[in-house]
C-alpha cells in the first residue's frame, strides 16, 4: 500500500560527510526501489525535489562542500530515539517492531530526507508519481527513468512521516518540527489528513501532535499542517525510549511544500499510497489491474465522524490553529482504516500488493478478504446457453457514470478477445448491473474434469478518474485508473455430442471390422455437420434434431445391424437429460446446454452358405451328403445330409444342419465369418462321387438372403454327380446258333422295387451296318445288340418282334447296371421257325403278314407283359 520512497541514487546529488547532499537551487529525481507485483512487471515511485531552500543554516559544521541544502537518504533508527524505525524496517534489528539490541536500532532504509546542518531550516517541494514497469528482471533504479512501457498508475495520495524523532524542549532547548503545505491533485477536493499510525516507548507520556496551521513555503505562507511533539521526546524520558513518531496521510496530494527544522537533525519521511487491484486469471490471459479510491473510515482531523480525530488543546507554543493529539488518538484505536472502493463490483474491494496469477483464478478469494463477490452467491458458475442465443447475468456493483463489461473466454484459447466481450453496461442507482454477451461461433463447451474443464470470465468497472473526465472505455488487460477487476472460473455448457462407434464381432470372428472402418456423421437441422472416423468426442451441435448415419467403403459393413443409444456424456454433470433420441429413426433431438454421447454398435449379422446337387443334366438331386468345413466351426467341420421334406412341410426339422427343404438344395446357417469348403463324402445311389471341393469366404460383403432377411448369404455354387453307367449285349440266333436278323424289342426301366415303369419303356431296333443317329443298338452286326450307357439302375428286357419266319421269344429278362462299365451279356437268345401254311392259289395272306401282325401285338403288350410278370414276383414272393 506505501511505497516508501528510499532516496539513494537521487540526480544532482553531491557526497558530504557520509551522507548524500541536494544543494539549494537544485532539483532532483529519484525512483524508489522496485517492487515485484508479478512475474515480469514491477511497481515503482518517481519523485522530484525542487525549489530547495535553506532558511537557517544552523551550526557550523566542518568538512560539507555546502552549508545550503538537503540531506538525502537518512536511515531512520541511526539516532535510537526514532520511532519510525520500529514501525518501518528491514527485519535486520527488529523482531516485530521491538529492537533485538538497545544499540542497534537502525531500519536500515534510506526513508528520510534530513536537514543539513544541526539547528537548520530547509524548505523543498515535492513531486511524486507511481508506476508499474515491465522488465524480465528487477531493474536498477539508474534505469527506470528510461526505461519503456511504463505505465502511470493513480495515487491515493502522499504519506508523510517523522523519520527522525522530533523533540520540543520546555521552556528552553529544541524545537523540532515538520511541516507540508499540500497542493490538491484534483483542485475541486480537498486535501484529506488521517492518522494512520503512531509509536511511541510504552510509558511515555509525551505525545505526537499536529496542527493545521499555516505553515512556510518556498512560495511564501501557505495552510498545512506542523507534526511535532508535545513535550521532549521519548528517549529523553525513558530509558532506551523512542517516539514519539508519526505516519499521515494526505489523501488527493501529489504535490506540496515541505519544511524540516532540527534541533539537532530532524528528518521527515514520503511514501506514495495507492490501491491496486488485479486479477488472478492465469497468466495466458494478460495483466489487468485497476488503481481504486477507497472509501475511508476513521483517523481524519475532523471533528466529526466515527473514529476521527477531534481537535484538542493546543501545545505549548503551538502556532494558531487547529490541533490534534495523534499519540492519543493512537492509543484509542481512532486510525485511519480502509473500506471497499467507491467504485467497485460486489460489495468489497481488497488492495493486492502483487499480481498472482492462479490456475483457478482463487487468489483474490484466499487472501485478505473474498472480495471477488459481484456475481451471486448461489449461482453454480455454470453458463447453459447456445452459440449465437445471447447469454446474460446480472451483478452487484458500486458507483455512479461507471462502465462496466465482461468477457468469457468461448474458444478456451487462453485469451480475452474482442469477440467474446459483453456489450458494454454501467451500474444502477440499485447497485446492480445486467451482462449480456452474445455467445460467438467458435464457442466450445467446458468439460467436467480434465483438459477444458473450465474456462474464465474477467468482469471490469470503471469510473471516472480524479481529473474529472469520463470512465474508460473497460479493455480485457491493462491497468484502468479507477475501478475493479474480477476474474471467474466458470464452465460454458453448449449442446454438445458425443458419437462412439462400438462393434459386436462375435459373428465376425478375425473377419470383422473395427469401429474406425465406419465414418459417423451427425446432421443437425442447421449448422456444421460433424463427422469422424470411429465416432468423435466431443463437437458442439446446435440445440435441436440432429440425424445420426455412418458410412464405410467396406463390402463386410452390409453384413452388420446398427443400433443406437443415447445417455449424458459420462464427463457431463446432467444424470436425467432433456435430450432425447428416436432409435428408429436414429434422430436425436438435443437440449440446451447438455452433452449427450450416442453409441451406434453395429453388430456382425452370423451368415449362411448354400449350394445345391444336381445330375448332369442340371436336375436337383436328392440324397447327397456332405462335409462343411472351416475354422470357424466347432471342431472344424460339420456332416450336412439333404434335408428332403415331403408332406407339405415348408421347413425341416430341428437338429438339421440343412435347413433348406427342397432335395438337392443345401442352407447351412447361423455361421461365423471365415472360409468354407464342402466336400461330397457320400453320392446318392447310383451316381459318382464328386470329388470336388468348393471353397469361398463367408463375410459382411455376401448378398443378403432377400429383401426381408438380410442375412449374409455365401453361395458356394453347384456340385454336379454323373451317373455310373455300364453295357448290355445279346445276339438272336436260330436254333442252330446263326445270327439272324430284323428282331425288336423293349426295354422299360424298372424302380428300386423291381417294378416297370412302362411310361420310360424304349424301343431297340437291331441295328444292321452304319447304326442311326440315337440307334440304341449300337453293334451293327446282324442280330447281334449292344446297348451301351446304361445307366445305374435294373431294366426289363423283352422281344417284342422276331426276325420274320421265327417265333417270337416272349420271355421277361432282367438287365442290372450296378458298377461303372458293367457289361451284363445275355448271351444267344434263339427263336425257334415258324410253320408256313399253304397259301392256296385262290388267294390269302401271306406268312409274313400274320407274323408281322403278330409281333405288333406282341410289341404293344411287351410292357403289360413285363407288369403281369411283376405281379405274378410278387405275389410268389408273398
Amino acid at each position: 500500500m506505501i511505497d516508501w520512497i528510499d532516496w539513494d541514487e537521487m540526480t544532482n546529488t553531491v557526497p558530504g560527510k557520509g551522507t548524500r547532499i541536494l544543494p539549494d537551487g537544485s532539483t532532483g529525481v529519484v525512483w524508489s526501489t522496485p517492487s515485484r507485483i508479478s512475474g515480469d512487471m514491477w511497481r515503482t515511485s518517481r519523485c522530484t525535489l525542487s525549489n530547495v531552500r535553506t532558511t537557517a543554516v544552523g551550526k557550523n559544521e566542518t568538512g560539507l562542500p555546502t552549508d545550503r541544502g538537503l540531506s538525502v537518504g537518512y536511515r531512520p533508527g541511526n539516532w535510537m530515539g526514532d520511532g519510525l524505525s520500529h514501525l518501518y524496517n528491514d527485519g535486520t534489528n527488529y523482531t516485530a517492531g521491538v529492537a533485538k539490541k538497545p544499540n542497534a536500532t537502525s531500519s536500515n532504509l534510506p526513508l528520510g530526507i534530513a536537514n543539513l546542518r544541526d539547528s537548520s531550516t530547509q524548505q523543498f517541494q515535492i513531486e511524486c508519481s507511481a508506476y508499474l514497469v515491465t522488465s524480465a528482471s528487477q531493474p536498477a533504479k539508474s534505469q527506470l527513468e528510461h526505461l519503456p512501457n511504463k505505465v502511470e498508475v493513480p495515487m491515493e495520495g502522499i504519506v508523510f512521516a517523522d523519520a527522525e524523532a522530533s523533540s520540543w524542549h520546555i521552556p528552553n532547548g529544541q524545537k523540532e518540527y515538520i511541516s507540508v503545505s499540500p497542493i490538491p491533485y484534483v483542485a475541486s477536493q480537498d486535501v484529506t489528513y488521517r492518522l494512520l499510525e503512531s509509536a511511541r516507548t510504552p510509558g511515555c507520556i509525551t505525545n505526537s501532535v499536529v496542527g493545521k496551521v499555516s505553515v512556510s513555503t518556498p512560495v511564501g505562507n501557505r495552510p498545512g499542517i506542523k507534526l511535532r511533539p508535545d513535550d521532549a521526546e521519548c528517549s529523553a524520558k525513558v530509558r532506551n525510549g523512542y517516539g514519539p513518531s508519526s505516519v499521515m496521510l494526505l489523501s488527493n496530494m501529489r504535490t506540496g511544500y515541505v519544511e524540516i527544522h532540527g534541533g539537532g537533525r530532524g528528518a521527515v519521511a514520503f511514501g506514495v499510497v495507492s490501491y491496486m487491484d488485479y486479477g488472478d486469471a492465469p497468466e495466458s490471459y494478460g495483466v489487468a489491474g485497476s488503481a481504486f479510491q477507497p472509501a475511508w473510515s476513521g483517523g481524519e482531523l475532523s471533528d466529526s465522524g466515527e473514529r476521527n480525530i477531534a481537535r484538542g488543546k493546543a501545545p505549548y507554543e503551538g502556532d494558531a490553529g487547529d490541533w490534534y493529539n495523534l499519540s492519543a488518538a493512537t492509543d484509542q484505536g481512532n486510525v485511519a482504516t480502509t473500506n471497499s472502493a467507491v467504485v467497485r463490483l460486489g460489495a468489497l474491494t481488497d488492495h493486492d500488493d502483487n499480481i498472482a496469477h492462479t490456475a483457478d483464478a482463487s487468489r483474490d478469494n484466499t487472501t485478505d478478504i473474498d472480495d471477488e463477490d459481484a456475481l451471486p452467491a448461489g449461482w453454480d458458475r455454470v453458463i447453459w446457453t447456445d452459440i449465437g442465443q445471447k447469454w446474460s447475468q446480472e451483478i452487484t456493483c458500486s458507483g455512479s457514470n461507471t462502465k462496466i463489461a465482461g468477457w468469457v473466454d468461448w474458444n478456451r484459447d487462453g485469451v480475452f478477445s474482442a469477440g467474446e466481450r459483453s456489450a458494454v453496461t454501467s451500474c444502477s442507482s440499485a447497485g446492480k448491473a445486467t451482462v449480456t454477451w452474445t455467445v460467438p461461433q467458435d464457442a466450445k463447451r467446458s468439460t467436467i474434469n480434465g483438459n477444458g474443464a473450465a474456462t474464465f470470465m474477467r468482469l471490469r468497472i470503471t469510473g471516472a478518474p480524479p481529473n474529472g473526465r469520463e470512465a474508460e472505455d473497460p479493455q480485457p488487460t491493462g491497468i484502468a485508473v479507477n475501478g475493479e477487476v474480477e476474474d471467474h472460473q466458470v464452465q460454458v455448457q453448449l449442446p454438445n455430442l458425443s458419437l462412439v462407434k462400438q462393434v459386436d464381432n462375435t459373428a465376425a470372428g478375425s473377419l470383422g471390422l473395427s469401429a474406425k472402418d465406419w465414418t459417423l456423421t451427425a446432421t443437425p437441422k442447421r449448422g456444421k455437420t460433424a463427422s469422424g472416423a470411429g465416432g468423435f468426442d466431443s463437437a458442439y451441435l446446435p440445440q435441436g434434431q440432429t440425424v445420426l448415419s455412418e458410412s464405410s467403403s467396406s463390402p463386410k459393413s452390409a453384413g452388420y445391424k446398427a443400433s443406437v443409444s443415447c445417455v449424458p456424456h459420462p464427463n457431463s454433470d446432467i444424470r436425467t437429460p432433456s435430450s432425447t433420441v428416436n432409435s428408429a429413426s436414429k434422430t436425436l433431438d438435443l437440449a440446451t446446454g447438455e452433452w449427450m454421447q450416442c453409441t451406434m454398435v453395429n453388430t456382425a449379422q452370423p451368415g449362411q452358405v448354400v449350394w445345391s446337387k444336381v445330375d448332369d443334366a442340371g436336375n436337383p438331386l436328392a440324397g447327397t451328403v456332405f462335409t462343411l468345413a472351416s475354422p470357424a466351426l466347432n471342431g472344424g467341420q460339420k456332416e450336412v445330409t439333404d434335408c428332403v421334406v415331403t408332406g407339405g412341410k415348408a421347413t425341416c426339422p430341428n437338429g438339421s444342419v440343412d435347413q433348406d427343404p427342397r432335395a438337392g438344395f443345401f442352407r447351412v446357417s447361423g455361421l461365423t465369418w471365415g472360409n468354407y469348403s464342402i466336400t461330397e463324402t457320400q453320392a446318392p445311389a447310383g451316381y459318382h462321387l464328386s470329388s470336388t471341393t468348393l471353397t469361398k469366404t463367408l463375410d459382411g460383403s455376401a448378398p443378403a438372403a432377400g429383401t426381408d432377411d438380410d442375412t449374409p448369404t455365401l453361395d458356394l455354387g453347384q456340385v454336379t454327380n454323373t451317373r455310373i453307367k455300364g453295357s448290355a449285349t445279346w445276339t438272336k440266333t436260330d436254333e442252330r446258333g446263326n445270327p439272324i436278323k430284323g428282331s425288336q424289342w423293349s426295354l422299360v426301366p424298372l424302380d428300386s422295387n423291381g417294378r416297370p415303369q412302362p411310361d420310360q419303356a424304349r424301343t431297340i431296333t437291331d441295328c444292321v451296318g452304319t447304326c442311326a443317329q440315337g440307334s440304341l443298338d449300337t453293334d451293327g452286326n446282324p442280330g447281334a445288340f449292344k446297348l451301351a450307357e446304361l445307366g445305374y439302375g435294373s431294366y426289363g428286357l423283352m422281344e417284342t418282334k422276331p426276325p420274320t419266319g421265327y417265333i417270337l421269344d416272349a420271355t421277361p429278362r432282367t438287365i442290372t447296371i450296378s458298377s461303372q462299365g458293367q457289361v451284363v451279356a445275355l448271351g444267344k437268345i434263339s427263336n425257334r421257325k415258324s410253320a408256313v401254311p399253304a397259301i392256296p392259289f385262290t388267294g390269302g395272306s401271306a406268312a409274313d403278314t400274320f407274323l408281322i401282325a403278330g409281333g405288333a401285338v406282341l410289341g404293344i403288350t411287351a410292357p403289360v407283359m413285363m407288369i403281369q410278370a411283376y405281379r405274378r414276383r410278387r405275389a410268389l414272393d408273398s
